[in-house]
């Protein structure tokens, strides 16, 4: 009962589902419970009531839904006060950097003054797929391009003088200061740096 009613962290499912467990382990416990209360009363009701009545067989079926949805309802309370609490005065554009994603959030807050008065896209290479996507998403409205599941950045010809370059950890790019060529095994990008910092790095196609 303790872990069925301890609050769950946080994911990308939590908008759709709970599985009403903390832990994978428990995970079917709920229904294995709900069966044990369900399943006595039926047979309990169908034994001192005679033929069953589909009031009684209703009514326990109801019975089993509310115990089973009741945890959700404790969940979306934990939730409605952990939202007040992360977010109450909040402005809203303020709030990502509050959440799990404060990272790439604060990553795109920093490149985007530097890119801002250009027309340049912005190509984000990373191996890290979480990564990649939500520091494109938080680049808008600038023109970033992020390719899921596919290389860290296009061929050297589809990338134009002017356009960015983010690099962000784990990649396997490397930057030749000499040469000013950013590489990727044998393929190369004749790029400057921009700016290096803890997140990683931003270049600018030459």
């Amino acid at each position: 009962m303790k872990d069925w009613l301890a609050p769950a962290p946080w994911d990308a499912a939590s908008i759709n589902a709970h599985l009403a467990a903390s832990t994978p382990e428990s995970i079917g416990l709920p229904v294995l419970l709900v069966a044990a209360v369900t399943l006595p009363s039926a047979l309990a009701w169908r034994w001192l009531r005679g033929p069953a009545s589909w009031p009684g067989a209703l009514a326990i079926i109801a019975a089993g839904w509310l115990l089973l949805d009741l945890p959700w309802q404790w969940e979306l309370a934990h939730r409605l006060a952990d939202t007040q609490t992360r977010f109450a005065a909040v402005p809203a554009t303020e709030r990502p950097g509050r959440t799990e994603h404060a990272g790439a959030f604060n990553t795109a807050n920093s490149v985007s003054p530097i890119i801002e008065a250009s027309p340049g896209r912005i190509f984000v290479a990373s191996l890290d797929e979480g990564i990649g996507m939500l520091t494109a998403y938080y680049l808008y409205p600038l023109n970033p391009y992020w390719a899921r599941s596919g290389p860290q950045l296009p061929p050297p010809g589809s990338v134009r003088p002017g356009d960015y370059i983010l690099a962000l950890p784990p990649v396997t790019l490397r930057y030749d200061r000499d040469r000013r060529h950013l590489l990727d095994g044998d393929t190369h990008w004749p790029a400057r740096l921009v700016t290096a910092r803890p997140w990683g790095a931003l270049f600018r196609a030459l």
